[in-house]
């Protein structure tokens, strides 16, 4: 074979992008997610769930959120630009663990994803936290 990375000395930290990510606990009291549903339908059980995961991103222009399910089940992103609050947005957590990531419009920025904290869809101190 071929080593493309040593033929194009692709090997230092500026040919790999950073991807931001975080992992957060699920909520054994959420409904699952089921394998195969259309996005639409997937939407109607996520839209029942009532934790949501407090994130900050850095940057938090130019980003676009995603998430892996623990089992692997489920692996997507939103392939629109989200919007942030002071750089804080919040994502919804369903029955299992999940992992949070962000990826930048721009394919050779690192990215940062922080966990803020884990908290009822209805807390009053995010009253206007932009949520995916």
């Amino acid at each position: 074979m071929q080593d493309i990375k040593t033929k194009h000395t692709w090997q230092s930290d500026s040919f790999w992008t950073k991807i931001g990510h975080v992992r957060v606990p699920g909520d054994p009291t959420a409904a699952p997610l089921s394998i195969g549903v259309t996005q639409v339908d997937g939407e109607k059980t996520v839209k029942t769930w009532q934790r949501v995961a407090v994130l900050r991103a850095r940057p938090s222009k130019g980003v676009m959120i995603g998430y892996i399910t623990d089992d692997g089940a489920h692996i997507n992103y939103l392939n629109e630009i989200i919007e942030t609050e002071e750089e804080l947005f919040g994502m919804r957590v369903g029955n299992g663990d999940v992992t949070f990531f962000l990826l930048p419009r721009n394919p050779k920025m690192d990215t940062q994803l922080e966990l803020v904290e884990v908290v009822e869809q209805n807390d009053a101190r995010y009253p206007t936290l932009p949520l995916y």
